[in-house]
């Protein structure tokens, strides 16, 4: 399923970026290329959200194609995994760059997110249906806010 972000200013559309969901395993693979940012982070944000709340299963955001990520999306997917994995389930990050780790490290954090460079690396992360959640104050990391 691919649903395409388009966000209209006036006359003139001001950014366009298609998202697909497909099935990999037991995961939602999620792809997108070119710009997260502050245009269609919105959108972006959505689309997630509700293929987490339809999914039931984990979920992995390909960023191999991804040239940048803003602030608040960084953060939007710490906060996910956070609630992924309360529920025993996981978010994934496909490919991301040493850049895109570093950012993520900096701005919120990599505890709650498995990183995978391909697809068959996600079978190794040792999720098959569900991952066992951590304690609440464990899971909980103020830089995710």
């Amino acid at each position: 399923m691919a649903a395409q972000l388009t966000y209209d200013k006036g006359n003139f559309v001001i950014i366009t970026m298609k998202v697909k969901v497909s099935d990999y395993k037991h995961w939602k693979l999620i792809q997108m290329d070119g710009r997260v940012d502050a245009f269609n982070h919105e959108g972006f944000k959505e689309r997630v959200q509700d293929v987490a709340n339809q999914a039931g299963t984990n979920l992995v955001v390909d960023l191999q194609p991804v040239k940048f990520l803003s602030l608040p999306t960084i953060k939007f997917l710490c906060s996910l995994a956070q609630e992924l994995n309360r529920q025993g389930r996981a978010l994934a990050l496909l490919s991301p760059s040493e850049k895109q780790k570093r950012q993520f490290d900096i701005f919120a954090s990599l505890d709650d997110i498995r990183i995978a460079k391909t697809l068959s690396d996600l079978d190794s992360t040792g999720l098959r249906e569900k991952v066992p959640s951590r304690p609440n104050d464990e899971s909980f990391s103020p830089r995710c806010l």
